[in-house]
């Protein structure tokens, strides 16, 4: 028996240090970036418009509409990529979605169509 304050024999020594420490599991390496971000405007099932950004839009999609994306459009699936827009840095991205997102719907439906798209109001 040990006196109190001693370390058993068989004990390793811990470093005060590092005691409160987790251990991190290894970083994954974070995807390539095509240099292309996107922001793009959703038609949902229930017609109301979701915009948002990525620098995948492919993959994007599919998250959506597999009820994997944004909580908004869970349950709005299937939803119908109807405006995009394609930007050199995510900071112009982000900025450009948040600009969009401050319009009217009619206002976005007006910028759907002078792009080719079609949408009703």
């Amino acid at each position: 028996m040990t006196k109190p304050g001693k370390k058993a024999p068989d004990q390793p020594e811990r470093n005060k240090k590092n005691r409160n420490k987790r251990k991190s599991a290894p970083e994954k390496p974070a995807p390539p970036n095509t240099g292309q971000n996107y922001v793009y405007i959703l038609l949902c099932s229930d017609s109301t418009l979701y915009t948002g950004w990525t620098n995948n839009i492919d993959k994007r999609l599919e998250a959506h509409n597999s009820g994997k994306g944004a909580k908004y459009t869970r349950s709005r699936c299937p939803v119908k990529l109807v405006h995009m827009e394609v930007f050199t840095t995510k900071e112009e991205a982000m900025k450009r979605e948040a600009a969009i997102k401050r319009l009217t719907r009619v206002r976005k439906a007006a910028l759907i169509r002078e792009n080719g798209g079609i949408i009703s109001e």
